[in-house]
């Protein structure tokens, strides 16, 4: 006999397994600083549904007096075709994402109430994403509240991050969570697009109840898994995460084993044997490069799900513990669009993980460095091999994919602009993710490898386990790479101004004193031809075609192989530089010789050289942009 699924049924089975027993809340002394959940779920397949009761332990932080508490109820932006996120995914993707009505999705809070018994009111908000519960009376300061409510969901059909594909699931943001609590109020944005999430850190006690034959990985360790009746029941449990994430389906591999000390599961489905040890490959060099260069993996475990075809809008997304990988199935080794991802997503278990942000309003935060260290572990990796087209033959070091439109595209919006700001998906990487990746990339060059790398370190230690604020990072970038370095951060980050320094004229001419009669009387004395050896007088012209203004390197390379060179501060639209009495021409002019600022929009115009007639000056590397923009977006395609 097949036994229907519920929370009675569930409650059944917590008795007997020990995890809740009669939802007997822990003791006030086990309270955690920040939120505690204890989560009982079941999935019931055949409706794509889900029933669950939470138990919520949470604790004032806050000097002010708390009368109202916020939800996040992120299942409701699939509800239907008039919430913030698909009136964007239908506007911007109508041709490629058919969706119906059997295709949405929904959460709702049924039940809420204090564990003294008094009920709580749901009252909905924006486009259904939000949900607030006035409280029976205020919250003092530090004042302790245990909230015990039900939520039932049915989950969409994956679209992006969330849902299921057939019997498939992936179940991120799924239960009601709470908003951030600060002085200045709740922190609790609607599900917009572009936006990811914000949440503090917590414990998580979760109990998940799946049909029998299902296999399940979540955040955190799993301290037991058992078999009753129709039903198999796991339970995870996680400290000090600000998220929890869990996936099941009935027919998926397990690549397990230690990297770096740490127990690692890589889940997949059958026929992505060889992505599953593509991706063990990237991820044994990604934790041997950030404990040598940042510090130990911080969890006591990773979960990797590289997820079926049809769930691969569901990939490339991290959350603590678990990465959501794709792109890795059937694609050619030297194309390395996996690689690429998996670096970027185990970036993110330090970069949002543990020093972690408040990715809706300052999406950058997080974004840049993990493109940074994106680039810097694809380059060690693999070279100047890094981005390496396959028939076109084309290959170079990583970031040069980046250039050419991606910054072009950057112009138009302002780090610092919250995520729902931006009008499109590839604006809002090439602003967010590529710009600010490209600026840590620029200090680097800048001031030197070991200096990135001991201000990375300290940054990591200095906010382990904090949510950290743009007025942190430009502390942070003064006091460990100087005042020069913190200006042309903030500008970047602060503006959308276009860096674009070059070299719009040079001409020489061979230097001949003036012939004729000087002097009077008898100082009167006849210039005829010069004697000795000729020498030279170069004129170089240079420009900043962009209103980005920040000191920069000019170098001249003469004919007999001498240089010259000079810092231009960049404050006006045109500076001229002449030299005299050269030995010999200038037959080279480069602006940013060393080649540090790799924010610069166009680097054709960099340089001048003697030998290249103008009409194909800076051909091949409009031809690499053209190929990069091209690479780039079937990056985010993927």
């Amino acid at each position: 006999m097949k036994t229907k699924p519920g929370i009675g049924r569930v409650a059944a089975f917590v008795a007997g397994f020990g995890i809740l027993g009669a939802w007997v809340p822990p003791p006030a002394s086990a309270s955690p600083p920040g939120p505690s959940y204890t989560i009982q779920v079941v999935l019931e397949p055949s409706r794509h549904r889900l029933e669950g009761q939470v138990l919520l332990t949470w604790r004032n932080p806050t000097t002010n007096p708390v009368n109202r508490l916020c939800f996040h109820l992120y299942l409701n932006a699939f509800k239907n075709e008039e919430t913030y996120l698909m009136r964007a995914l239908l506007r911007h993707r109508s041709r490629r994402l058919p969706w119906t009505p059997e295709d949405a999705g929904f959460i709702e809070i049924s039940h809420a109430m204090t564990t003294e018994g008094q009920v709580l009111e749901v009252q909905y908000d924006e486009d259904g994403t939000l949900a607030w519960l006035p409280l029976p009376r205020s919250l003092p300061p530090g004042g302790e509240l245990r909230l015990q409510y039900n939520f039932v969901a049915r989950l969409p059909r994956i679209l992006i991050r969330t849902g299921h594909a057939g019997r498939f699931y992936v179940l991120a943001q799924w239960f009601p969570k709470l908003g951030v609590l600060r002085e200045d109020g709740w922190h609790c944005a609607p599900f917009r697009p572009y936006s990811e999430f914000y949440a503090d850190f917590g414990d998580y006690h979760v109990l998940v109840q799946v049909p029998n034959g299902y296999i399940v990985g979540a955040t955190g360790r799993k301290t037991d898994e058992r078999v009753q009746g129709d039903w198999q029941l796991f339970r995870f449990e996680a400290e000090r995460v600000h998220d929890f994430v869990w996936f099941a389906g009935r027919d998926l591999r397990t690549l397990e084993h230690d990297l770096e000390g740490v127990p690692v599961r890589i889940q997949y489905p059958p026929g992505h044997g060889a992505a599953a040890r593509r991706y063990d490959r990237a991820l044994a060099f990604a934790m041997r490069w950030f404990r040598r260069h940042v510090g130990a993996y911080p969890y006591p475990g990773l979960t990797l799900l590289d997820p079926p075809v049809a769930a691969l809008r569901a990939g490339s997304m991290e959350y603590p513990m678990v990465i959501v990988a794709g792109l890795g199935l059937g694609l050619p080794a030297r194309l390395r669009l996996a690689e690429i991802v998996l670096f970027h997503q185990f970036g993110h278990q330090y970069w949002y993980g543990v020093v972690a942000n408040d990715e809706a309003t300052y999406p950058w935060i997080d974004e840049g460095l993990a493109t940074y260290t994106e680039i810097r572990l694809m380059n060690e990796r693999y070279g100047e091999r890094a981005a390496d087209i396959p028939v076109l033959r084309v290959v170079g070091a990583y970031p040069e994919i980046f250039m050419g439109r991606a910054l072009d595209l950057a112009r138009w919006e302002a780090p610092r602009a919250p995520a729902w700001q931006f009008p499109s998906f590839r604006i809002y990487t090439s602003v967010q993710f590529i710009k600010v990746g490209l600026l840590y990339y620029t200090l680097e060059r800048h001031q030197g490898t070991q200096n990135l790398d001991r201000f990375l370190r300290r940054y990591y230690r200095r906010f382990r386990f904090h949510h950290v604020t743009p007025r942190e990072i430009y502390r942070m970038v003064r006091e460990n790479l100087g005042d020069d370095s913190a200006r042309l951060f903030q500008q970047a980050i602060e503006t959308s101004r276009v860096f674009d320094y070059g070299v719009c004229r040079t001409r020489c001419r061979l230097e001949r004193p003036p012939r004729g009669f000087f002097g009077y009387a008898d100082r009167r004395r006849i210039q005829r031809e010069p004697s000795g050896n000729p020498t030279y007088s170069c004129f170089v012209g240079l420009r900043r075609y962009g209103d980005f203004v920040h000191p920069i390197r000019v170098e001249a390379v003469l004919t007999d192989g001498s240089r010259k060179a000079f810092t231009w501060d960049g404050r006006s639209k045109w500076r001229s530089w002449t030299l005299s009495r050269l030995a010999s021409p200038i037959r080279v002019v480069r602006v940013d010789p060393h080649h540090e600022f790799w924010l610069d929009l166009n680097p054709v115009n960099n340089g001048w050289i003697r030998s290249t007639p103008p009409q194909v000056r800076g051909f091949k590397y409009r031809w690499w942009s053209w190929l990069a923009e091209l690479f780039g977006f079937l990056v985010t395609a993927g």
